[in-house]
């Protein structure tokens, strides 16, 4: 299990559990597509779990790139940076 803190949730849906409701799936099936089970991806929803690297690559690639492992994470507006190197 990863030990990085999860990003905090606010009243906004987890971009997975927005990406789940929009294909129409339910926790277990997505879990099934990523390799674990549907009380593991409510745990990633809610933050209380991190998923490991193999299943962070899992959810990218079942999402087509539309949940990315920066969702997951809570990141200060500095640390973004510009597709050129420089913060945005």
């Amino acid at each position: 299990m990863a030990t990085a803190t999860p990003a905090p949730r606010d009243a906004a849906p987890h971009p997975l559990d927005a990406w789940r409701r929009a294909k129409g799936l339910t926790k277990e099936q997505l879990g099934a597509a990523l390799g674990c089970d549907g009380a593991t991806v409510s745990r990633y929803i809610s933050g209380r779990r991190l998923p490991a690297p193999k299943i962070m690559q899992r959810i990218f690639e079942v999402t087509a790139g539309q949940v990315q492992p920066n969702d997951f994470y809570a990141l200060p507006p500095d640390a973004l940076v510009s597709s050129k190197g420089n913060p945005t």
